[in-house]
């Protein structure tokens, strides 16, 4: 048994490792909370929020949709990441009457429509999708639109959640924290000890499988809190009941389940501070301003302008005011010329594009003196 986990432990470190690292950049959002602090958005373009076993990040899903009169559009292949206009879609509706969640993905007899964080939110993007494709009208097809739009904006929901989550992570953090001393410190420290690491060795490893089981039954009692269905619970857990080194992720590994049903912006409303709800909300109001000014308003005008309103009344209802009062920065630094309306960056040469945001930098007007970028 010792000789075993010798020679599978290096496999699962990797693993681990592997599994601890997301790529986070424009539209691709991260929430990262260490140690039970409020949570902030990740802004680099590469994160490890996995190698601690106390941090729980959240990966908030927005699909990347747009509605035409005549169809959809979509990623080609229903990818998650963010795509070229070269890798777009649009699937008639004729296409999309059958649309039905397999696992985590959206397909139709068109092929596969989208991907989903996970199998219940790819289930309710099904339904959504046959309830546009059947609609009667373009104006029912948009009425549709702009309530989901809203019930997705539903921070008060989002709190909601968050509290009953709240009660129940302490412990599975606690479970989380043993699972990793166990498995990733103490198994590795006995198995390379010099002399007799056998009884250590295992001692260690059942520490590790208790801590993991515990981890599993913690999670799904948080999931089952905040209503989640039974089956829905099963697979949310399985990949913790086969793999059990993944325990060391609990908190993240459950919260990715928890929140996939609401929009980004209120995901960040809830759980992070005003200054990153201020980006995410200028940079869902820039994204509408472009697509409003570069598309042809009688092929996705429509879509734009129900998504402006979802997004104006929300702004008020939070007290933002308006999406062009989110847009207005003070200049900081002399030197800059321009600024990004989304995060604040301030740059010292005319540049078209934040490096962060992906967003269209604004100006002020020249500097006194050139300088280096930022």
């Amino acid at each position: 048994m010792v000789a075993l986990l010798h020679e599978l432990f290096p496999w699962a470190l990797a693993f681990f490792v592997l599994n601890s690292f997301a790529l986070v950049g424009a539209r691709r959002r991260l929430l990262v909370s260490w140690n039970g602090e409020p949570h902030r958005l990740e802004r680099r373009s590469l994160a490890a929020p996995g190698l601690w076993p106390a941090c729980e990040a959240i990966a908030p899903f927005e699909p990347r949709l747009w509605l035409t009169a005549t169809g959809l559009i979509v990623p080609r292949g229903g990818g998650l990441a963010p795509p070229d206009a070269d890798e777009l879609v649009e699937i008639p509706w004729a296409r999309l009457a059958d649309a039905r969640a397999e696992g985590s993905r959206v397909k139709s007899d068109a092929g596969e429509v989208l991907r989903a964080p996970t199998p219940e939110a790819a289930a309710a993007l099904a339904a959504r999708v046959r309830g546009w494709a059947r609609a009667a009208s373009g104006a029912e097809r948009m009425a549709d639109l702009e309530a989901w739009l809203r019930d997705r904006l539903r921070v008060d929901l989002v709190r909601e959640r968050r509290r009953r989550q709240r009660e129940r992570l302490g412990p599975l953090r606690l479970s989380s924290t043993i699972a990793f001393a166990s498995g990733f410190v103490a198994l590795p420290a006995s198995l390379y000890l010099p002399e007799q690491p056998g009884a250590l060795a295992l001692g260690a490893f059942a520490v590790a499988l208790l801590a993991a089981l515990a981890a599993a039954v913690l999670a799904a009692r948080m999931l089952a809190a905040v209503g989640l269905e039974r089956a829905s619970i099963r697979r949310a857990l399985e990949p913790l009941l086969f793999y059990p080194p993944l325990a060391a992720h609990a908190p993240s590994f459950a919260a990715r389940h928890l929140y996939a049903d609401f929009a980004p912006l209120a995901v960040v409303a809830a759980l992070a501070g005003p200054d990153d709800v201020r980006r995410v909300a200028a940079e869902e109001w820039l994204e509408i301003e472009e697509g409003l000014a570069g598309t042809d308003p009688a092929r996705l005008g429509d879509y734009w302008r129900v998504r402006r309103e979802a997004l104006t009344a929300w702004l008020r209802s939070v007290g933002l005011g308006e999406g062009d009062a989110l847009l207005t920065r003070e200049r900081q630094d002399p030197l800059a010329v321009v600024y990004c309306p989304a995060c604040g960056a301030e740059y010292r040469r005319a540049l078209g594009r934040c490096g962060d945001c992906d967003v269209a930098l604004r100006g002020w007007g020249p500097a006194t003196e050139s300088a280096p970028v930022r």
